[in-house]
């Protein structure tokens, strides 16, 4: 959650006021490269977001299914990248997957 904090608090290309619900999503500019970029930040985000409940799947698979395979990488990192998709509000003809065509990654 720190690193996420960070990347809020020193990255010029985030909203600067997040405790103003109305600034708590970026909005997607069109520069592809500062909406990238923005996007790559909610990666780390919502990867701390979301790690304590990854955590809590995986060891309750294990206690209880202790001989199977419990690994979810994939489904992690596509949950971690829809969210952080979902955190950019889209500019006007952007493609809906902008950010989470699976090819790009």
């Amino acid at each position: 959650m720190a690193v996420g904090f960070f990347l809020l608090a020193s990255c010029d290309f985030l909203p600067n006021d997040l405790l103003n619900p109305a600034h708590a999503r970026y909005v997607a500019s069109g520069d592809k490269a500062k909406d990238r970029r923005q996007f790559e930040a909610y990666i780390f985000i919502c990867n701390d977001l979301l790690q304590p409940y990854f955590d809590d799947v995986n060891t309750k698979c294990r206690l209880e299914n202790p001989t199977d395979s419990c690994d979810n990488s994939f489904a992690n990192s596509m949950a971690i990248a829809y969210c952080a998709a979902d955190l950019v509000d889209y500019h006007p003809g952007a493609r809906p997957d902008e950010f989470t065509d699976s090819s790009s990654f």
